[in-house]
């Protein structure tokens, strides 16, 4: 009994630096790579744990994501140091390094160990190398998994053209700057211009135009950014791009330009379904919260899911997101209550017809 519970307790410590440790290293390359190349450090998080860049001071919050983890930087002054590949190598790479040091620390122990439990060092270290080497070839073989583009696949796009180079370097840019407090309607519109060439296939050239996008939604411009977004096919792009515009256009036949049918067609795509079911996060519960009360009928739900979200807001780490964030929860939040006030007025209207109806009918008995 005593062996088997020291293989459990290895085989639990392993599974930690198996996955949550590598998955530290993992970031912690793409850190290190990326300040070698002259990126500049904006925020690091790991599950729902993110240190973040404010002024000069590195603070901390939680907040839940749909990623595992991130290391967000802003990339170097001028597009011809914008060394793209090795950033996105250093999670990789030091995943293997990792498995690496694990293997050498494992043969100096066994060779330590006298008491004849090799096999429950083994299970320790073999899970550690082996989690490692498989977060390193999932990273660096080019694949998207789960509809996300992984780094060897983004490092691939980027070379295709000088319009994916140019639309992965706005990606960190803009990302940056939103962390440190702007909006999109701050950015210059000549920004996100794009060739009229330009292959919107390429899911970072895509990428440029659904920033554009975002400026005009969030500069009230909510039909064109849905005209916009008509512009890609999506079939071509990977699914973390079109659920977002898919997202959207739920978003825009729900609030702002009422068609529950357009609306309904579009969440009837199973991933869109999918999402509605399992997203907990803060990305995109204006639209789940929206559609939740006037498409679904589900009014409890939607009031549960913009409560939810707006205390994630609160604790949200980039500044100008926070900002957007809180001004779409604060639109839907509005439209309810609208509707709200619209079903008593026509429950007050209907029952004075009702009354009306019943003492006409009660002057006809009299006559």
């Amino acid at each position: 009994m005593d062996i088997l519970l020291r293989g459990l307790i290895g085989g639990i410590f392993g599974l930690f630096h198996g996955t949550i440790l590598a998955i530290i290293i993992h970031e912690l390359g793409h850190l290190v790579f990326g300040k070698l190349t002259g990126y500049s450090f904006v925020s690091f998080r790991v599950s729902s744990f993110i240190w973040f860049k404010e002024g000069e001071k590195i603070k901390f919050t939680r907040s839940k994501s749909m990623v595992a983890g991130q290391c967000l930087m802003s990339p170097p002054e001028g597009a011809g140091k914008f060394k793209f590949v090795w950033y996105n190598l250093g999670g990789g790479v030091f995943n293997i390094l990792l498995a690496a040091v694990w293997w050498g620390i494992y043969l100096i122990v066994v060779n330590a160990v006298s008491d004849g439990l090799h096999w429950i060092w083994g299970i320790f270290f073999a899970i550690g190398i082996i989690g490692n080497i498989i977060i390193a070839l999932l990273n660096l073989i080019p694949i998207v998994i789960a509809g996300m583009p992984n780094d060897g696949r983004n490092i691939r796009e980027a070379l295709k053209s000088e319009d994916a180079k140019r639309g992965l370097r706005l990606v960190f840019y803009v990302n940056s700057e939103l962390a440190k407090g702007k909006k999109y309607r701050d950015f210059p519109p000549e920004l996100f211009a794009l060739n009229e060439d330009a292959d919107l296939n390429n899911y970072f050239v895509a990428s440029m135009l659904l920033m554009e996008a975002e400026q005009l939604n969030d500069s009230g411009e909510y039909e064109a950014a849905i005209n916009m977004c008509s512009r890609l096919n999506l079939k071509k792009l990977p699914a973390v791009y079109t659920n977002g515009v898919k997202l959207e256009q739920i978003y825009f036949y729900t609030v702002h330009q009422r068609d529950l049918e357009k609306a309904a067609l579009i969440y009837n795509d199973k991933r869109i379904k999918a999402f509605f079911a399992t997203s907990k996060t803060i990305e995109y519960a204006w639209t789940v919260a929206a559609y939740e009360h006037f498409g679904l009928g589900n009014k409890e739900k939607a009031q549960k899911t913009l409560t939810r979200a707006k205390s994630q807001a609160e604790s949200h780490p980039n500044a100008g997101e926070r900002f957007m964030y809180k001004e779409r929860l604060a639109h839907v939040a509005e439209a309810i209550e609208a509707d709200k006030n619209q079903s008593e007025e026509n429950d007050t209207t209907s029952l004075a017809e009702l009354l009306k109806e019943a003492n006409a009918w009660k002057e006809g008995e009299r006559d």
